[in-house]
């Protein structure tokens, strides 16, 4: 390669790497959707830096099960230094550029140099992936997780070191989310079968590397009579509550997600499109009204189904599984989309996050592959990138934390020292994790709605009434009753609050 191909390509890479920063990190303290995903971590985060002891276990997912603690060990790490919710928005934006990044090596790395840097374009652009990316919960790495062990995966047949790499991020899979955990036990499948070919050093040395990040868990299931390992097993007790296989209902969100992927309708509100409360798709029991509400993209089914129908070319093409690297990023992708299909209980978007670094390599591949003329791919790939650029430009940020704060610091001055219950009405920003904002930025709540479900890791901190005000945050867009002797009305972004005296 020339001195001069070098720089052009470092350019081009450099380029898209600048591309991603900028939307990610351009508007973002406007832009950043906090919710009561958040907020769960950062009670869990708070309550470690007050009380400070060893943590064995994070936050639970579905089945009860628990993952491990070094999510939330960051999480008090970031908000012990900075002091700011802010930083946690900064972290998240600041691992999609890198993920990005990771693409483009993944894609050069199992494919070629143009594969790569499409992949790349796509992922620091397309709409769908930054609301994402500007997400901070335990499933913001799950991209960067899943890429790390197809490429680990891909790079270990050659060079059985990248085993270690591989065990790594294995270990990391308990800590984050466990979507792409088949992933992870086709690897150690893998790993297995050639265990006579691995010299014992990358055997111990991986092991060694797996049990360490895992160790909070045994340790903690093994003080607690196996009850996290087990959890998994309950589910069948998922059915006695109204849960059940519904793998139609997921088909369709799948069809919906794999043409959001490519399109959001410009002026959509973030928050609403990376909610998964803001479509009654996700959970039987979201009211059908909320989808009259939301503003979340509802795909053309042309553009679902021209991406439906790339996706299955790739897979049931020959040459995709006379090449390992290709079959390896098909049977990846397969193996978090069938238990997201499948899986008893809602159908959340989310679940599908792995899938979106491989779908960009999936997509570019088919189309280098399929010899569109050199000048119609550059053209298709600018009309996306262009598109895209509009979409984000055009983002509704009324749900975002910038209107939050502003909400957060009226409501206290108004309120002063007076005690006051802090609820919020329906709507899918109902959850908005109000309480941790005001923690942070404002007067704490004397009590609040958030209290029954979070309330077990401040419970010296909730207090009994009566109040001396009740504090309801509404969405503007939903029809609201308050009953009360209303004392002021704060409109900010795209909520209402009421703030009402008891009369004590």
């Amino acid at each position: 390669m020339t001195s001069r191909l070098l720089w052009v390509k470092s350019g081009l890479i450099l380029s898209i790497i600048i591309l991603a920063a900028y939307l990610r990190f351009h508007n973002l303290e406007k832009m950043f959707v906090f919710t009561v995903d958040e907020e769960y971590h950062v009670a869990l985060a708070t309550n470690l830096i007050s009380h400070f002891h060893l943590k064995l276990i994070g936050v639970s997912i579905s089945t009860g099960f628990y993952l491990g603690p070094l999510w939330t060990y960051l999480t008090a790490l970031l908000l012990y230094f900075s002091h700011s919710l802010y930083s946690l928005a900064y972290t998240a934006a600041g691992l999609g550029v890198l993920t990005t990044f990771f693409v483009f090596i993944t894609g050069c790395e199992l494919f070629n140099f143009w594969v790569g840097l499409l992949a790349s374009l796509l992922y620091s652009c397309l709409p769908l992936i930054v609301y994402f990316d500007q997400k901070y919960w335990n499933d913001t790495p799950i991209p960067l997780l899943t890429l790390g062990m197809v490429l680990s995966i891909s790079k270990s047949q050659n060079n059985k070191w990248w085993y270690v790499l591989f065990a790594l991020l294995l270990g990391l899979l308990f800590h984050t989310h466990l979507s792409p955990i088949l992933i992870g036990l086709f690897g150690l499948g893998l790993f297995i079968k050639q265990i006579n070919q691995i010299p014992s050093k990358i055997i111990i040395t991986s092991a060694l590397i797996f049990f360490i990040l895992i160790s909070p868990l045994v340790l903690f299931d093994l003080t607690h009579h196996f009850q996290n390992i087990t959890s998994p097993f309950k589910l069948t007790h998922t059915f006695h509550s109204g849960i059940t296989f519904n793998p139609s209902n997921h088909l369709l969100i799948l069809f919906q997600t794999l043409g959001r992927f490519w399109y959001l309708n410009p002026g959509s509100s973030n928050a609403d499109e990376n909610n998964w409360g803001c479509t009654s798709l996700s959970l039987p029991e979201i009211p059908s009204y909320i989808d009259k509400y939301s503003t979340r993209t509802t795909p053309l089914i042309g553009i679902s189904l021209l991406s439906l129908i790339v996706f299955l070319f790739f897979l049931i093409n020959p040459k995709t599984w006379r090449n390992f690297n290709s079959k390896l990023v098909a049977v990846s992708t397969v193996f978090i989309i069938v238990p997201f299909v499948f899986f008893p209980g809602g159908g959340l978007e989310y679940y599908l996050l792995g899938t979106f670094p491989l779908l960009c390599l999936i997509f570019t591949k088919v189309f280098i592959d399929i010899k569109i003329t050199e000048k119609a791919l550059p053209i298709f790939i600018l009309i996306i990138v262009a598109f895209s650029f509009y979409t984000i430009s055009q983002v509704n940020t009324e749900f975002g934390m910038a209107n939050k704060i502003s909400i957060v610091k009226s409501v206290s001055n108004i309120v002063g020292k007076k005690s006051f219950y802090l609820s919020s009405d329906v709507g899918c920003q109902q959850y908005g994790g109000w309480r941790e904002i005001f923690a942070y930025y404002g007067k704490l709540p004397s009590a609040s709605y958030t209290d029954s479900n979070l309330g077990w890791l401040y419970p010296n901190e909730i207090k009994k009434g009566p109040f001396f005000f009740d504090v309801v945050i509404t969405e503007k867009r939903m029809k609201t009753k308050i009953t009360g002797k209303k004392i002021m009305t704060i409109g900010k972004g795209g909520y209402k609050v009421f703030i009402i005296s008891k009369n004590i």
